[in-house]
């Protein structure tokens, strides 16, 4: 990698806190932010178990008032980040989104930066960060100079949500069963996306490269029909791994979204029996049991976590991002400390 992409600028909002240190932090110290509701119950009326971010005035049109707040960190988070730049030509502003908003909540914080805004959507999924920078390094490669800004937000946290997850028979309660199933949560992840040599020259922090990624599609997701055989998961790990199978034993944490759903387990258990040595040693995270399951922003909060980690750990060289979907989505991403 002699010029890689890299990750200059990130910020996550979760229910552990409003910026990527303190939701690192939490997650470090195994702080649980998951709590029974009043205020959703299921059929039987027993309450969910869920996560949430704290807003004010939050049962007033509480998803206009999410997407607002959201708009306000993201604008901090630019000014912050921006605030000793030059003007760029462009700024590619790949964004995924599993709840309704409109573009210019986020393009307008960003429009005095540069001459011109090119915004790319990414399908929401538990991958769709993943996604994001895979599509930032195919960019980046043919543009070394340009900048990429991913945006990754969702909410699991409304009515027809919850409905769907309760009628899929998902979703964790109080009653018998509920510590095994999804654990609805919300947030959002924001970075910075440049090649390495620009942000040396512009004596940009670097929390860490983005050495490879890769995505793939479960033929027989939860969703479907069939049993799943974990066979998107592993072609996913598969391709990261092919060329360089010593990567493996490089790698020292690992960030998954195991949620507390058999179908995640059973996933992660046929990758790890297929192409991990039994003496394998490394941490396996899962931040979902203290902040549940984010959906479409999950992915990119894992990777924020990831970064803190490598930032704040001498030892830490290389770390591995996985996630999949109950719809077939699955993405594979590794991290690597320059």
């Amino acid at each position: 990698m002699n010029n890689p992409a890299v990750i200059t600028g990130l910020d996550l909002i979760t229910p552990a806190g409003e910026n990527s240190e303190t939701t690192y932090a939490s997650i470090n110290a195994g702080i649980n932010f998951i709590e029974f509701s009043d205020e959703f119950l299921d059929l039987k009326g027993e309450s969910i178990r869920l996560a949430h971010i704290s807003l004010k005035n939050e049962k007033e049109k509480r998803s206009e008032i999410f997407v607002n707040y959201l708009s306000d960190k993201f604008a901090s988070f630019i000014q912050k980040k921006f605030s000793a730049r030059k003007k760029q030509e462009k700024i590619n502003l790949i964004l995924s989104s599993g709840i309704d908003l409109n573009d210019f909540v986020f393009t307008e914080k960003i429009e005095h930066l540069c001459e011109n805004i090119e915004t790319l959507h990414i399908k929401s999924s538990n991958s769709s960060t993943i996604e994001c920078f895979k599509k930032a390094c195919e960019i980046l490669e043919k543009d070394p100079e340009g900048l990429c800004i991913t945006i990754s937000i969702d909410s699991l946290i409304n009515e027809n949500t919850l409905e769907n997850l309760e009628k899929e028979k998902r979703l964790a309660t109080e009653g018998n069963g509920g510590y095994q199933k999804l654990v609805p949560s919300e947030g959002a992840a924001f970075f910075i996306v440049e090649k390495v040599k620009k942000a040396k020259n512009l004596n940009q922090n670097i929390y860490c490269a983005i050495e490879k990624t890769a995505t793939a599609t479960e033929p027989f997701p939860l969703l479907s029909d069939k049993p799943s055989k974990g066979e998107g998961l592993t072609k996913a790990f598969t391709a990261i791994f092919e060329k360089k199978p010593e990567l493996k034993k490089e790698i020292s944490d690992i960030f998954s979204d195991l949620n507390g759903e058999y179908y995640k387990s059973k996933e992660w258990g046929f990758v790890e029996n297929r192409l991990f040595e039994n003496n394998q040693k490394f941490k396996l995270w899962h931040p979902a049991d203290c902040i549940g399951d984010s959906g479409g922003a999950f992915s990119g909060i894992l990777a924020g976590i990831a970064c803190e980690h490598i930032k704040k750990k001498e030892n830490t060289n290389k770390v591995l991002i996985f996630s999949s979907g109950a719809s077939g989505d699955c993405g594979v991403l590794i991290l690597s400390k320059l």
